[in-house]
């Protein structure tokens, strides 16, 4: 059975470096730890915008626990900054990985560039409802793998106030 990153990536999961391929290709929960930087942007309003979400607290050298449960045609992600959880659910639809949080769900295209993965939100759904391009809050990922994990860097924005929110680090997958 296929994974849910094959099933999205089809062909292109195979330019995926090694590590990547290894942690995307598991049937099993899978984890990984990691040492990250949360930058929230100024502004009130965008600070209660980041609290209001759920999303991690700003800091430096912030310990980070990921788990990944694969269930059936979807994959439960946890990643827990300092010990507090940010949930979210991934599935596939058509071409593009679905990821819910909450009230929201984005829908992602995944690319993939010398052997890492870039993930830019396509769709935004509040509450099921489609919201208008332009409206709803946008996330861009890069995925950079070495031999023992990869760096990550996440940034989420809103067209209404601008860049909301930054976490970058690195993860270290602990195999089995």
């Amino acid at each position: 059975m296929e994974t849910l990153y094959q099933r999205v990536l089809g062909a292109k999961f195979a330019d995926l470096h090694p590590v990547l391929r290894r942690f995307h290709s598991s049937q099993e929960k899978i984890t990984g730890v990691g040492l990250f930087r949360v930058i929230h942007h100024g502004g009130w309003f965008r600070r209660l915008l980041v609290r209001s979400m759920g999303l991690p607290a700003a800091g430096d050298a912030i310990e980070v626990y990921l788990e990944v449960t694969p269930n059936g045609t979807s994959e439960r992600w946890v990643r827990s900054f300092a010990g507090r959880p940010l949930v979210t659910i991934q599935t596939a639809k058509d071409d593009l990985l679905m990821e819910r949080g909450g009230p929201i769900r984005f829908g992602i295209v995944l690319g993939v560039v010398e052997g890492g993965m870039t993930f830019r939100s396509r769709s935004v759904w509040l509450l099921g409802v489609p919201l208008p391009k332009g409206l709803g809050p946008a996330i861009e990922a890069e995925v950079v793998p070495h031999a023992e994990g990869w760096n990550v860097v996440v940034r989420m924005r809103s067209p209404l106030v601008g860049w909301l929110l930054e976490y970058r680090g690195e993860v270290i997958p602990q195999w089995t």
